[in-house]
């Protein structure tokens, strides 16, 4: 009897192990934590001073919204987070007319934006491998 029965118990044990480490797991916390600010764009740094009108940020809900603004205008979106990949749809965006901000280069990154990876307190955000975007949280 019992020769019968361990069989049973072991594929019974491999299937639910296996069936528990496919479920997906989208962990938001890391981005919602912080108010991210940005730091650089394309590789360049963004200079602090020569925004009149303020550093653009991000902030990400747990419930796949995010709001932020442009250095000029703010904006409200919702991502997807599947499988390690992040997709970014800004939404909905005021449309006051500020010289001397990145916004075009800022919202046509988040909309190239493919995945992330943070780093010590770094947000990058990313399309493939190419770095699109780092922000830190705010000071």
């Amino acid at each position: 009897m019992k020769k019968v029965f361990l069989p049973f118990l072991y594929i019974g044990l491999v299937f639910l192990i296996s069936c528990s480490s496919s479920k997906v797991q989208n962990n938001t916390g890391s981005l919602s934590a912080n108010h991210w600010d940005l730091v650089s764009i394309s590789g360049k740094l963004l200079d602090a001073n020569a925004t009149k009108t303020g550093i653009p940020y991000m902030l990400f809900s747990a419930d796949n919204g995010f709001t932020g603004n442009t250095g000029c205008n703010t904006f409200t979106g919702s991502y997807k987070l599947e499988n390690g990949k992040l997709t970014l749809d800004p939404g909905a965006i005021t449309k006051m007319f500020c010289a001397d901000v990145p916004e075009t280069e800022f919202l046509s990154a988040l909309r190239q934006t493919t995945g992330y990876k943070i780093t010590g307190s770094e947000l990058l955000l990313l399309n493939g491998t190419t770095e699109l975007m780092k922000l830190i949280p705010k000071k």
